[in-house]
């Protein structure tokens, strides 16, 4: 079973995903084409009023909730920017989840989703993703009437190749409780489907064939063979979420014969704990 590691903006297509600079450019289009303003975001559900504010000279950031006009809630933080804020019913029980997206700047990272709760008028975080460079969208998946939060995980980008080449697994969560959970498992035909796609795009490299490094000690990264490695990655690990992890590591055996092919199996078992 993969161990998810929570140091995983906006959900980032599976198509897109091995393209992050293109998915960059077209959210930066999208958002001037909507004159969206990332340093001023409101949100309005029944008597709530939700504003965030972002000073870019003093990197100072605050977020109020008013309830008919009385403030119930003021904060103030440095440096991180609240980009998205959303109202959930995520258990089906009738109550509200508000998911509040904290942004730490830069070019690649990083986002802090924060899921809070209204209670007698007081607003408390029950628990929170560190989504790092990618994002999530809210579904119901299998149509029972509760909510699931479907991102991706991020812990692959840089590791085989360059960002624009690094692909990302899917990671699908469920909110029980007050906590959020894993739950790729509960959804195999989701991650199966994220599987055949990732399959696609190794398969455009199978197909032509790519050179291997010369030694095992050869750096591949920014080679074909590296972002060879950056799509099993993703496949071996949506493979493990689902407790398939043999199936993986025997699609590695089956396409990679590089002679890095053992150094590259223990970096998944041991540096990124898939088994």
């Amino acid at each position: 079973m993969v161990s998810y590691r929570k140091d995983t903006t906006p959900f980032i297509p599976p198509l897109l995903r091995g393209n992050m600079l293109l998915f960059l450019i077209l959210s930066v289009i999208s958002s001037i084409s909507l004159g969206q303003d990332y340093n001023h975001i409101t949100y309005k559900e029944k008597e709530y009023f939700f504003e965030a504010n972002f000073n870019d000279s003093t990197f100072i950031g605050s977020l109020t909730i008013s309830m008919n006009k009385a403030k119930i809630y003021d904060t103030t933080f440095e440096y991180d920017k609240i980009t998205a804020i959303s109202g959930h019913d995520l258990e089906g029980n009738g109550k509200r989840e508000y998911l509040i997206d904290y942004y730490t700047g830069g070019a690649h990272c990083c986002t802090m989703m924060m899921v809070g709760l209204i209670k007698n008028d007081k607003l408390s975080f029950t628990d929170s993703i560190f989504w790092g460079n990618s994002g999530y969208e809210v579904s119901d998946l299998d149509g029972d009437g509760t909510k699931e939060i479907v991102g991706t995980g991020d812990m692959f980008a840089y590791a085989f190749t360059n960002y624009a080449q690094s692909f990302e697994p899917i990671a699908i969560y469920k909110y029980n409780y007050g906590k959020l959970r894993f739950a790729n498992a509960d959804f195999e035909n989701v991650v199966e489907k994220d599987i055949r796609e990732l399959k696609e795009s190794l398969k455009e490299y199978t197909d032509k064939g790519f050179e291997c490094p010369a030694s095992d000690s050869e750096d591949t990264f920014n080679t074909d063979a590296g972002a060879v490695k950056a799509l099993l990655a993703p496949i071996v690990w949506d493979y493990a979420s689902i407790d398939r992890a043999d199936e993986g590591y025997a699609l590695i055996d089956k396409v990679y014969k590089c002679m890095d092919k053992k150094k590259f199996g223990n970096i998944l078992r041991n540096e990124f704990k898939i088994k």
